[in-house]
């Protein structure tokens, strides 16, 4: 039985080339947009997606990804969108496989076929972005650094030591706090301090220069 392929993207040529490449084995439609794929999965049943993460209608293909799964369907990510963001988010979300748009149509095709005999396809590029993305310390102001290196010491102190000590509120030490647990993508003290520890952050080093217009 042929591999129903669902192309969503707002260039129908992709969709048009694909079926050059895979001429055998692979029914191939396409969906301009968030809309026209709603109606395409109701009418059919893909066994991969081709998904492109900027769609004209205004939608992230982001926000599909969990849909089309759930439909049972395997996604391809194709997109010239990427970023290291981006890229972690699609893997996260265990995306059968992550392509740029630069790659060319017949790898593309590859990537297709790849993945209908169960593989996952993520060229070393990609694996390579996701690999920095967590070795990098995001850029932190001084009061998030200080408020960092505070939860390095032993034993941990408490917020309100922390605010007592900063002159700040115990509310701002929690706005802080919690501006860097989303930076560093954790979501307590202790993976904070790990996470940090992993990105080569070191509290013996000088703090930022403070904006004056941080309070």
């Amino acid at each position: 039985m042929a591999q129903q392929v669902l192309v969503i993207d707002d260039h129908p040529n992709i969709a048009e080339l694909l079926a050059i490449h895979l001429t055998s084995g692979f029914e191939i439609d396409e969906a301009a947009n968030s809309a026209q794929m709603q109606i395409r999965l109701k009418t059919k049943q893909y066994d991969i997606a081709v998904l492109d993460l900027e769609l004209k209608d205004g939608h992230s293909g982001l926000e599909h990804i969990q849909q089309l799964h759930d439909n049972g369907i395997k996604v391809l990510i194709y997109s010239g969108a990427l970023d290291a963001d981006l890229i972690k988010s699609c893997f996260i979300q265990k995306v059968a496989g992550i392509m740029d748009k630069n790659t060319q149509i017949r790898e593309v095709a590859k990537a297709i076929f790849s993945i209908s005999e169960g593989h996952r396809v993520i060229p070393d590029e990609i694996m390579l972005a996701i690999a920095t993305k967590d070795q990098i310390m995001p850029r932190l102001t001084h009061n998030e650094v200080v408020v960092l290196n505070f939860h390095f010491q032993v034993p941990m102190p408490t917020k309100a030591s922390i605010a007592s000590d900063m002159g700040l509120t115990a509310g701002r030490i929690s706005n802080i706090t919690a501006s860097l647990f989303n930076k560093l993508e954790v979501d307590n003290c202790q993976a904070m301090v790990v996470a940090a520890r992993k990105r080569g952050h070191n509290p013996k080093l000088p703090l930022p220069k403070k904006d004056p217009r941080q309070k």
